[in-house]
């Protein structure tokens, strides 16, 4: 037997899926906030297959993020070299 929704039980998913994205962008948002607090270097920055290979090959995996649109690194160093890089 086929389930089939209601107009309201879409509508309750949909929100629960918005209210969920909406959360996890204010999560990173926060998280952001919190490395640029305690010394990392934000910059913002359009993700790219590319640009995320090359992170992944030249940083260690606790030295960088991507968070809420923007790139956050440990070290001021690699926050240059990434700029030079990617410019």
């Amino acid at each position: 037997m086929k389930h089939t929704q209601t107009l309201t039980e879409m509508q309750e998913e949909m929100a629960e899926l918005v209210a969920k994205e909406i959360q996890r962008e204010i999560d990173e948002s926060l998280m952001l906030d919190i490395l640029v607090e305690g010394g990392w270097t934000k910059v913002t920055f359009q993700l790219t297959p590319k640009i995320l290979d090359w992170c992944k090959q030249n940083l260690k995996i606790n030295e960088w993020k991507y968070l809420s649109g923007s790139f956050a690194f440990r070290k001021k160093k690699d926050a240059e070299w990434f700029i030079l890089r990617w410019q």
